[in-house]
């Protein structure tokens, strides 16, 4: 990051996330005419152009069309100083254009850097909202998630970050309020949701994995142990995203210091978790649950699932009560959990109910529309 006395004349940062993409967009601050000519001097503009004038005199918003090094970009200037170039997602594409930037002497940002660097004057409050906003847009997962963070350029920012810098104690603390107010919310508007399968050996886990996420991400055997380290996979759920991971049978019991490292990898796992399913075979009693009691314990969301229910049909409904209830009340009441669900990863009885258990339970409710969210890098405290 730079430092906060460093002022450079000319920036650049790429603020589309790294890797391949359809398209990426750089940044660059040029803080005047000279500069705006030497930075890109290796933009070729196309003959459907239709003025000769030169780059830097480029009104605000106007889209020049061309190429770099043979490569099609498109070059907007988007305020005085400000200009923003997408041209192919591709690494190497990106690549070739910073490297003849740097030649130029622009300066290479990362994304946080983009709030600190001083080009000529400091951001005003609609710069950094903007800048804060388009870092946010590069996480977004879901259109729900990129419509309210676009909708936080509307304006609404504007006078509470006014207000955190008055002079007035009072209008300060209304204002932090105000602004952190949805941070929950927005804690997992912008990244997926942490579900955590576990349970005795054989309950269906990946199975269950398997079956939320369409596709087959883990291995399903009747071999107990199976699955020694976590396994993840994403989905969708009420235009939220899930990360569910698979996890080693938990036992008391286990047949190699393998399988033990692996249980407590999981029993770790567990703190980390928005919502921590246990499955248990729906003509089985719960097992003793007391080695991750506490764990659980800690954990928001508790789901007890009665998995496997496909295999009881045709069993007498008197007997699996029975077998069900068996020595498990103790640790069902102990553990407390906050929902109860019968599955089936084979017949899908249960899954859209577990999608909509989860989101119910672990994403706070939207705020209303006119919400003011506190994005990342934004403001400090």
């Amino acid at each position: 990051m730079l430092p906060e006395t460093a002022k450079p004349e000319m920036t650049v940062c790429c603020l589309t996330p790294h890797g391949p993409g359809a398209v990426a967009v750089l940044q660059l601050e040029l803080a005047n005419a000279d500069l705006v000519t030497r930075a890109l001097s290796g933009f070729q503009r196309g003959v459907s152009v239709i003025s000769d004038a030169p780059i830097h005199n480029a009104p605000v918003n106007r889209i020049l069309f061309g190429q770099w090094r043979g490569e099609d970009v498109l070059l907007i200037r988007t305020a005085t100083s400000r200009w923003e170039l997408q041209c192919h997602g591709g690494a190497a594409a990106v690549q070739r254009i910073l490297t003849d930037l740097v030649t130029a002497g622009v300066v290479v940002l990362d994304q946080t850097d983009i709030g600190t660097a001083n080009v000529g004057a400091p951001l005003s409050i609609q710069d950094r909202i903007a800048v804060a906003v388009r870092q946010s847009l590069a996480l977004c997962r879901t259109r729900q998630a990129a419509d309210w963070i676009l909708r936080q350029l509307d304006g609404r920012l504007i006078e509470p970050l006014t207000q955190l810098s008055s002079a007035n104690p009072a209008i300060r603390r209304e204002a932090h309020s105000a602004l952190h107010r949805h941070d929950a919310f927005m804690n997992l508007l912008l990244r997926p949701a942490r579900v955590g399968l576990f349970g005795p050996p054989n309950a269906g886990k990946s199975s269950l994995l398997n079956a939320l996420c369409g596709l087959t991400r883990t291995i399903v055997s009747p071999v107990a142990g199976t699955t020694r380290d976590p396994v993840e996979a994403e989905t969708q759920a009420g235009g939220r995203v899930l990360c569910i991971t698979d996890t080693a049978g938990l036992h008391e019991n286990p047949g190699s210091p393998l399988e033990a490292e692996g249980i407590q990898r999981t029993i770790r796992l567990v703190r980390d978790c928005d919502a921590a399913c246990i499955l248990v075979p729906a003509d089985l009693p719960l097992p003793n649950l007391q080695l991750i009691g506490d764990p659980f314990r800690a954990c928001p969301v508790r789901i007890l699932i009665r998995s496997c229910c496909d295999l009881v049909c045709g069993v007498p409904a008197a007997a699996v009560q029975k077998n069900a209830a068996m020595a498990g009340s103790t640790s069902s009441s102990e553990l407390l959990f906050t929902d109860e669900i019968r599955v089936s990863a084979v017949t899908g009885e249960g899954l859209e109910e577990l999608r909509e258990v989860l989101v119910r339970s672990i994403f706070p409710p939207e705020p209303d529309s006119a919400a003011f969210l506190p994005l990342p890098g934004l403001f400090q405290g």
